[in-house]
């Protein structure tokens, strides 16, 4: 490469293509996936467990009573993390996805519901299973497990994720 220029060793993308690209929501990154392996990268995949986004091709599975305060992106919504039995199917499903598309990895975004005003009265240990839960997910696939952003868990997940992303490490 160019002088001064670092060579990824990760890259972290999201499952689908974007649509601006594809002129769907629904195309998984394959190719983009095949192309990181052959740079000897690890492919990690980019799937929100946290919040609904309004244009994944799966948003009408998540019915209304999941759905919570805006999050401050638009059209992103927290989801009530309580419902295990509503969201992990579909977390399934989208780490499914990760995996048929061969990715190494998944980066679990916005798991850390019980900091923010979600809508929801969430708590620390509803917030620890659903963590949990999601990691149990990727690993019976095959996956490495991220943990994105939950500070305040750290210690309890630890053991049970194969790695973590901090968004704003430069901030603190």
């Amino acid at each position: 490469g160019a002088p001064g220029c670092v060579k990824p060793r990760v890259y972290d993308i999201d499952l689908y293509v974007g649509s601006s690209v594809s002129g769907r929501n629904d195309v998984p990154n394959r190719r983009a996936v095949a192309a990181i392996h052959a740079a000897g990268a690890f492919a990690v995949c980019y799937v929100d467990a946290g919040t609904w986004e309004s244009w994944r091709p799966d948003a009408r599975r998540f019915p209304a009573s999941v759905l919570g305060r805006p999050n401050g992106w638009p059209g992103e919504r927290w989801l009530d993390i309580r419902r295990l039995n509503v969201l992990l199917p579909i977390m399934m499903a989208r780490a499914r996805g990760c995996a048929r598309a061969g990715f190494n990895a998944i980066d679990w975004d916005n798991v850390d519901g019980y900091q923010n005003r979600t809508g929801f009265p969430l708590t620390a240990p509803e917030q620890l299973r659903y963590n949990l839960a999601l990691a149990k997910i990727a690993h019976q696939l095959g996956l490495a497990a991220g943990l994105k952003n939950d500070y305040g868990q750290v210690a309890a997940l630890a053991g049970t994720f194969d790695f973590g992303v901090d968004e704003q490490c430069s901030y603190y």
